[in-house]
């Protein structure tokens, strides 16, 4: 669902083939694979990042609407808390596509998010702040120590998420993230959908690898379907756009076969394989 969502985003924000093709992209990127087979949030983040783009891209001045953009968001951040950053992303999205929606936008989000974040989680009915306090203490403790670039620790630095995405994502659809659209509205859009997420590593849980940023690895998955539509549409044959994208399904057809079933363990050709 999170990433078939990519459909109506894309062509909101492009044109309906990109949407297609971007979702066919985070359907078989492995990363989104891998977390996909795994009992965590990984999925549901990504099911709830993606919806609420969508519907802060399509609220309007709508109230009902808007309310409907603050329950995702209090969902999201009941799920993980670090998805609390869909919030800032919502509002900016709400607030590009209609100005006039910023007064009402300003209290409904957040209200409508608190609301629901206090309503689905049954811990914070009787004792809220102690609750809360409780689960931010588990996030301050120290994760065991892991390999990075060479060394082994248990505190990698700010970048370690950049690193770990450029090192996941397959070259061909890297290739397609470098040939994307530059500035336009759209772009912008993608663009802070993919570093919005990656305030995360200003936390304490700069580990695991891209299972705290999979938003970022489904807004490349848009950016990379933009490029290679683009580059589509510079071609002169009649058929382009559908050459391109079946020769780039396959290939992530082929590197999920390849792969099989160490999903978790990929790394992209950029970086050795």
């Amino acid at each position: 669902l999170g990433c078939a969502l990519l459909v109506p985003i894309g062509a909101k924000l492009y044109r309906l083939r990109t949407g297609i093709l971007a979702a066919a992209i985070a359907a078989l990127l492995p990363p989104l694979v891998a977390h996909g087979q795994i009992v965590g949030h990984e999925s549901p983040t990504v099911l709830w990042w993606t919806l609420a783009v969508l519907l802060a891209l399509t609220a309007g001045r709508s109230r009902a609407r808007l309310a409907g953009v603050g329950v995702v968001i209090g969902i999201a951040a009941a799920s993980r808390f670090v998805n609390g950053l869909v919030a800032p992303l919502a509002l900016i999205l709400v607030i590009l596509e209609e100005p006039a929606a910023l007064r009402d936008a300003v209290w409904i989000l957040p209200a409508s998010a608190l609301a629901t974040f206090y309503a689905v989680w049954p811990r914070l009915w009787l004792h809220p702040i102690g609750a809360l306090r409780e689960s931010f203490a588990k996030l301050a403790q120290t994760h065991a120590p892991e390999p990075f670039l060479g060394t082994v620790t248990a505190h990698p630095p700010h970048y370690y998420f950049l690193v770990y995405l450029f090192a996941t994502l397959p070259i061909g659809v890297l290739a397609g993230v470098l040939a994307a659209p530059r500035r336009n509205r759209a772009t912008l859009v993608t663009a802070l959908w993919f570093l919005i997420p990656l305030g995360v590593a200003f936390s304490p849980v700069r580990q695991d690898g891209v299972r705290y940023v999979m938003p970022s690895v489904v807004a490349l998955a848009l950016a990379s379907a933009a490029g290679w539509d683009r580059l589509a549409s510079l071609l002169r044959f009649r058929h382009a756009f559908v050459a391109i994208a079946g020769a780039l399904v396959v290939y992530l057809g082929v590197t999920r076969v390849r792969i099989h079933p160490y999903y978790l363990d990929y790394f992209a050709e950029q970086v050795g394989g």
